[in-house]
């Protein structure tokens, strides 16, 4: 289950690039998507003990899903 860390990694950087050529209402619904998203995601992390993708260099256990979800809320 490491592929949702990757894409609560890319999705804001992703979104943040589009939108600084992207018409102001496309930009904030992209935001809006994208932070759903994240908090989606984040909240599928709580269940998690230790989480790890690319092999190892990003890695999420326990306290750390604590703080990501309230970060991402």
């Amino acid at each position: 289950m490491g592929w949702d860390l990757l894409v609560i990694l890319i999705v804001p950087f992703a979104v943040s690039v589009v939108c600084w050529w992207a018409p102001v209402a496309v930009g904030r619904a992209l935001t809006l998507a994208s932070g759903v998203l994240v908090f989606v995601l984040a909240l599928l992390l709580v269940p998690a003990h230790t989480t790890t993708a690319l092999s190892g260099w990003l890695r999420v256990d326990a306290l750390s899903v604590v703080f990501l979800v309230a970060v991402a809320f």
